[in-house]
């Protein structure tokens, strides 16, 4: 095991959660914030980015006082998001058990980052696909909300 890493261990939640299947888009950020902070605008079913952990946690207690008697919303913890990203997977990485497919995959990243982006670049305008790839893949946080017992 390398330096820095952890060993494998079972995480067990105690109480069943909601989590949002799809993002926080910039209409629903809007509605609740009034004010877009996304980089990547023009179509508002895009999902809200370039937020920070204050923003989120200022939308959450926005959106708690919207809904008080529907539902409590929250981030997830780290052992909630780890078990739905992984869904049942026992791998390492998201992509397997090698360390050897770690810089293959960052260079297949890198390059769709770069090939998601050029269009803005060469003067064209960039497709809502190009515009959710490039803020899927330069890595900005996007905020999927789970509801339910605080």
């Amino acid at each position: 095991m390398q330096q820095g890493s952890k060993e494998k261990h079972t995480v067990g939640l105690s109480k069943a959660f909601y989590l949002g299947k799809y993002e926080v888009t910039q209409a629903q950020w809007e509605a609740v914030m009034e004010d877009n902070p996304s980089q990547f605008k023009g179509d508002a079913a895009l999902p809200v980015e370039n937020v920070s952990w204050e923003d989120v946690q200022e939308f959450i207690s926005r959106l708690n006082a919207r809904e008080r008697d529907t539902a409590i919303y929250r981030l997830p913890t780290e052992a909630e998001w780890e078990y739905a990203a992984r869904a049942g997977s026992t791998t390492v990485y998201s992509f397997g058990d090698s360390m050897g497919d770690l810089d293959r995959y960052a260079r297949k990243y890198k390059a769709t980052f770069h090939a998601s982006t050029s269009a803005g670049a060469t003067g064209g305008s960039p497709s809502r696909a190009s515009l959710a790839q490039s803020a899927q893949a330069a890595g900005r946080r996007r905020l999927a909300l789970r509801a339910g017992a605080g």
